[in-house]
């Protein structure tokens, strides 16, 4: 949906997926749906025109949560890709410095 940019739909299908998965306590279900929230906000962010309106807080956000799920899968059950950290960097060109990817990901 987010592709086609239907970000309203997006995001109301995410949410429900979220509260799906944290209902089952699924915390790697819940870790993919925000980094598809990351993502969404990315595409959003994309289409925006060149105001200085666009900001990437919201992606940060969700890629940063996506990040600690993913780690947590880590230590609880098996060592996953780490996609969120690709979403941290592709943040980098709408506002956030190096040194904000470093500490979000937890990275020095």
């Amino acid at each position: 949906l987010a592709y086609r940019g239907e970000y309203a739909e997006s995001e109301t299908e995410l949410a429900m997926a979220l509260k799906i998965f944290v209902k089952q306590n699924g915390v790697q279900g819940q870790g993919v749906t925000w980094a598809y929230r990351a993502l969404c906000e990315l595409l959003r962010l994309r289409t925006v025109s060149q105001s200085a309106n666009r900001e990437p807080h919201s992606a940060i956000e969700s890629a940063r949560r996506a990040l600690e799920l993913a780690d947590e899968v880590a230590r609880t059950v098996y060592p996953v890709e780490r996609d969120s950290e690709l979403l941290i960097s592709a943040v980098r060109p709408w506002g956030g410095s190096r040194g904000d990817s470093a500490a979000i990901s937890g990275v020095r």
